[in-house]
């Protein structure tokens, strides 16, 4: 039971420090002249490919999209099939969803239709939910809908999904289900 916890907590420090960076990575975004803010985005970007490199050169983590739209008008970035990677520690992660929405005011980024967060290796961890939410001042993450995690042992599944990042505390509810495999 305690290695489920952990595998899960790590699974949502993951999206945690994934909303961190991609909204790092706007925060660096001017504003168009001549163009009415309310009407058009100031940057779009088709097949992006964003990726940020730590000082010997190795890869930390990638943002990738269909496609990107930012207004700083209505401080929005919208994201069409986004899948964020992250690399460090050894650990690939990656998260994919249909669609993502990052607000700069608000400080949050939701993902959702067929949000899934992904661990390979010996731990793997495999998190499937329709909507996630992160809000980045508070650290914290909400999945209120219906999730379900698979790890080594068996599989958890949710009504929703609450976590306070920065205590480690995960609370699940609304009819909550584990089942465990044994090895044989």
């Amino acid at each position: 039971m305690m290695r489920q916890s952990f595998i899960s907590i790590a699974a949502i420090l993951l999206v945690g420090v994934l909303a961190l960076m991609v909204l790092n990575e706007l925060d660096h975004v001017g504003v168009r002249p001549g163009v009415d803010a309310a009407s058009a985005p100031d940057i779009v970007l088709k097949g992006a490919n964003l990726s940020t490199f730590d000082e010997q050169g190795k890869i930390q983590y990638r943002v990738l999209a269909e496609r990107i739209e930012h207004s700083e008008f209505t401080s929005r970035t919208l994201l069409d099939a986004p899948q964020l990677e992250l690399h460090g520690g050894g650990q690939y992660w990656q998260v994919n969803a249909g669609h993502g929405e990052v607000d700069q005011k608000n400080r949050t980024l939701l993902l959702y239709d067929a949000v899934e967060a992904r661990l390979d290796g010996p731990s793997a961890v495999l998190l499937n939910t329709d909507r996630l939410l992160y809000h980045v001042r508070e650290q914290r993450l909400e999945l209120p809908g219906a999730v379900e995690i698979r790890h080594p042992g068996g599989q958890t599944r949710a009504g929703k999904l609450d976590a306070d990042v920065a205590a480690g505390r995960l609370n699940m509810g609304q009819g909550v289900e584990t089942r465990y495999v044994t090895d044989l």
